[in-house]
């Protein structure tokens, strides 16, 4: 397997919905108004939450199924319709629990015009029936990815994200904006997605098999999921709680000024997410020995001399690109918040590598706990930074508590010390960026300090860039 080919076709199934929504979430709010939009957003991280109903065995499928590369066909197929038929159970528990849970929060809990509410309340059983759809997507997804067929994957991840954000834009511009036709069409457009995994699945691993479900096997998947759940649940309630707050403190127009810098920030994790997916089969096989430590390292190193300079430049030109994007209004309440959510997901990238080593591992306890540990402060953080700085507290508590979560999971996959040698530096230096890009800057000082730590950046990026990736980069430059 080529981890190279592999990140490649991953960074392509990012990329390309992260272009779809730079052209359509202006258009969104313009056709649906900042109210709906930041409904919609809302009723999408439900969404995602409650599809963690399947209890970590979609990762648990990929690392099982890539364990079992030399083995027998017949134990990978067994692997997956057990999984699936698990799956398939929780998400239909789910349900049942997201449709009392969702009707009262945005019947009691979720500030809004009087006027919207009926649609809202009026779409919570279609969220309700995403949720099984939302289970057997991980099951699906993870038999691929723990089959190596990033490309067939990532092929039907663009079509999909793309539909998710142009179908249910079009029904908005053709019927008009009502959350009763928004949201079924996001539903059934991600329907037709999961159809198109299960026949990839089906070609791939179960042509010739058939249906065998393992009650032996399901206790060892449950096992490995249970801990990956954990941090599952407790992972995403920290990165959503802040946008639940939000909404019913301050109203949906809030959750728009921070869900848009969030999303645009969020898509950095499109080079970290590319690359650690790609290495997990791998890791599955070498487990955490010193070759999968030394692999984790190679991939540490080169990670952070790519996205460093990136994230840098991003600090300094999105509320630039925010007054451009949308107007220099929005702007003004929402670049900051941009700004520092990049130093955040700069720690979340730098995450993912450890994680991935762990959980590949069959170590994903530990990434639990780690979670666990983190979630009590991470609430008080929150608390404190809405209470004193408003959104961009809520900014500042995500940030904190990411490098933390960095730090910690470098040290359980014991590369910290060799680690820290060499990510202190565009750590202090994101910091700075950080700092000098805050609101009300002068011009001079933005550009001087910009330019200079960009210099820096690139001058460190070019002392401790892996040799494989420089032997790479020179033979791309020399081909063209």
């Amino acid at each position: 397997m080529s981890i190279r080919k592999n990140t490649a076709y991953n960074l392509f199934g990012t990329v390309v919905p992260i272009a779809v929504s730079l052209v359509t979430i202006p258009i969104y709010i313009d056709v649906v108004g900042e109210s709906r939009y930041g409904v919609l957003a809302i009723a999408w991280l439900l969404l995602g939450y409650f599809g963690l109903f399947d209890l970590g065995l979609g990762r648990a499928t990929a690392q099982r199924i890539a364990m079992l590369a030399n083995g027998k066909s017949e134990e990978r197929s067994q692997t997956f319709w057990t999984a699936l038929a698990m799956n398939s159970a929780l998400g239909l528990l789910g349900a049942l629990i997201m449709w009392p849970v969702a009707l009262y929060f945005f019947g009691n809990h979720f500030s809004v015009d009087a006027g919207l509410k009926p649609e809202v309340l009026e779409a919570v059983p279609w969220l309700a029936l995403a949720v099984p759809v939302a289970t057997m997507s991980g099951v699906l997804s993870g038999t691929l990815q723990g089959l190596s067929k990033f490309l067939e994957l990532n092929l039907i991840s663009v079509t999909g994200s793309a539909l998710l954000q142009i179908v249910p834009l079009s029904v908005a511009v053709l019927y008009g904006p009502d959350l009763t036709w928004l949201i079924p069409a996001t539903i059934l457009t991600r329907l037709c997605v999961t159809a198109l995994l299960f026949q990839r699945c089906y070609s791939s691993i179960l042509m010739g098999y058939p249906f065998k479900v393992s009650r032996a096997l399901s206790g060892r998947l449950l096992q490995f999921g249970g801990w990956v759940t954990v941090s599952s649940v407790i992972g995403p309630m920290m990165v959503i709680l802040d946008r639940f707050v939000i909404g019913a403190q301050l109203g949906a127009r809030y959750v728009t000024f921070y869900t848009v810098p969030f999303q645009l920030a969020e898509r950095t994790n499109v080079i970290p997410v590319a690359l650690s997916s790609a290495m997990f089969p791998r890791l599955a096989q070498t487990g955490l020995g010193e070759e999968g430590k030394a692999l984790a390292d190679k991939a540490l190193r080169a990670l952070a001399t790519i996205i460093t300079p990136l994230f840098l430049i991003g600090i300094f030109v999105i509320d630039r690109f925010l007054s451009f994007w949308i107007g220099e209004e929005f702007a003004s309440q929402a670049s900051f918040v941009g700004q520092i959510l990049l130093l955040g997901f700069w720690g979340n990238a730098i995450a993912r590598i450890p994680l991935a080593l762990l959980q590949a591992s069959g170590r994903p306890d530990i990434v639990a706990k780690t979670h666990l540990v983190e979630l009590i402060p991470y609430f008080l953080l929150l608390y404190f930074g809405l209470e004193y700085f408003g959104i961009a507290g809520a900014a500042i508590a995500f940030s904190v508590r990411a490098l933390a979560d960095s730090i910690i999971l470098l040290y359980w996959a014991k590369i910290l010390r060799k680690s820290l040698t060499f990510l202190i530096t565009p750590a202090v230096l994101m910091v700075i960026a950080v700092t000098a890009a805050g609101p009300d800057r002068p011009t001079w000082i933005f550009i001087s300090v910009g330019a200079g730590l960009l210099l820096v950046c690139l001058y460190w990026a070019f002392m401790n860039i892996p040799e494989e990736l420089a032997r790479l980069l020179r033979k791309y430059k020399l081909k063209y």
